[in-house]
């Protein structure tokens, strides 16, 4: 570390700082009694409270393994009314033909699919294409769930992530009235947004912050979630971007890296970037949240309180690019309008990560198929030699950003963009945990165990 200390981490997430008077000790096997509870208290030494500290990282870090598939991301049209330069999805024009589509026949047996999961909660998410222009498919699957759950007695939480140009007064009341997660994108200032994601139709910057604005005032909707895709063309707009996301009451940021997918692939060469210059701007974007924070203004970034959370043990939260395995097929599961089964939302654009359609399969086949399987295992870490990586038990891999980077879903490490970044994030957040800005980053941590 910065300071001549030596951070020593274990595979269940325990970790110590040591000074060099420290680090003899534990080379030269003979940790005196102050060093020796440290450690054991780390989870470093496995006797007594040691080996229960160890045991209890452990279940928290892998305790999603035995919840069942919980998130389900439904998509009842691959049709948009924006042509964003990095569409995971490529969407096709708001104006295509059939064939974009749902059925709710289709829908229907996806309700009925998605409760052969055994886990007690479970989030239905509607994504796309801009899931408003088939917001009828939505009302409908909502109405056969909440009819399907008065047997199965499950938690239900709904989600929306939209553009929100579709929206309107009702749309709105339906969603304020049975309490459903929005989620929308707002990649900067209005030449950015606009920039990033030019209109089809209609539609614009105005809009989505009209409505953030207006959920707040005249819906009972606090809460929104607002994600910044990062471009090249974002990069010299950290303090901007921060100012914002602040200026309409956002209490967190979390700007998301370029996935080489989709639409975004076809774009690289104008909008792609470097692993060191997205970590830069991140850096930055850090920086500012700390410093508004320290002035009274909270807002946090995302990842770096998710990472806090893994670090601090209070929480492993279950974000699946920060988990081994990462959740593929474990967490969640993607459904194409023809009833296809994906792994996640990233999987949904290639062929590979299908694991079966619901027409087809029933839900234990899908779940134990060596599609599945193979997904599980290839995001385990124990293909790869992560095992040697200092920061293992805080990160996670993906074989959909390894496939679609660099052909094989099993990722060359040295050579992978997410390595490259997560390991400069991890790193970052444990140099600012014992820094001055300490005490920002533990109000971060305490927001996010609520």
């Amino acid at each position: 570390m910065p300071d001549g200390k030596t951070l020593l981490t274990t595979d269940h997430g325990g970790w110590a700082l040591l000074d060099p008077r420290e680090l003899e000790q534990l080379r030269g096997k003979k940790p005196g009694k102050p060093l020796a509870a440290k450690l054991e208290g780390a989870g470093i030494i496995l006797s007594g409270r040691g080996r229960k500290k160890a045991g209890e990282r452990l279940g928290k870090r892998f305790g999603f393994l035995f919840n069942g598939t919980s998130l389900h991301i439904i998509n009842p049209t691959l049709r948009c009314n924006q042509s964003c330069v990095y569409c995971y999805a490529d969407a096709k024009p708001a104006a295509a033909g059939c064939g974009q589509d749902m059925s709710r026949e289709t829908a229907e047996k996806i309700v009925d699919f998605i409760f052969q999961s055994p886990a007690k909660s479970i989030t239905i998410e509607f994504q796309g294409g801009e899931p408003l222009l088939r917001f009828d498919l939505i009302r409908f699957i909502f109405g056969k769930a909440k009819e399907k759950n008065k047997a199965a007695g499950k938690r239900i939480l709904w989600n929306i992530v939209t553009n929100l140009s579709m929206m309107d007064g009702e749309k709105a009341r339906f969603l304020e009235r049975n309490r459903f997660g929005i989620c929308t994108s707002l990649d900067g200032p209005e030449g950015l947004h606009m920039k990033n994601r030019p209109f089809l139709c209609n539609g614009s910057y105005g809009q989505v912050v009209g409505w953030v604005k207006r959920f707040r005032a005249d819906f009972n909707i606090g809460h929104i979630g607002m994600l910044p895709t990062i471009t090249r063309q974002s990069l010299g707009h950290a303090k901007e971007l921060v100012g914002l996301y602040a200026s309409l009451g956002a209490q967190d940021i979390r700007p998301v890296l370029l996935r080489r997918v989709g639409r975004a692939a076809k774009n690289w060469k104008k909008i792609g970037y470097s692993p060191e210059q997205y970590l830069r701007f991140w850096k930055q974007v850090v920086e500012e949240c700390i410093e508004r924070t320290r002035r009274g203004e909270f807002i946090c970034e995302t990842t770096a309180m998710l990472v806090l959370l893994k670090i601090l043990g209070k929480r492993f939260p279950n974000y699946t690019c920060f988990s081994m395995p990462c959740g593929a097929a474990l967490m969640q599961s993607a459904y194409a309008p023809n009833g296809d089964i994906f792994t996640c939302d990233e999987g949904k654009a290639m062929e590979l990560f299908r694991l079966g359609n619901v027409w087809e399969d029933d839900y234990k086949a899908v779940y134990l198929s060596p599609n599945a399987m193979n997904i599980v295992q290839l995001s385990s870490g124990f293909l790869l030699p992560c095992n040697d990586c200092p920061w293992h038990a805080y990160c996670g891999c993906c074989p959909v950003v390894a496939y679609a980077s660099q052909g094989n879903p099993l990722a060359k490490l040295p050579l992978d963009f997410d390595c490259r970044v997560k390991k400069g994030q991890i790193g970052f957040v444990f140099e600012k945990l014992f820094s001055k800005d300490r005490d920002v980053l533990l109000q971060w941590a305490e927001k996010g165990k609520l």
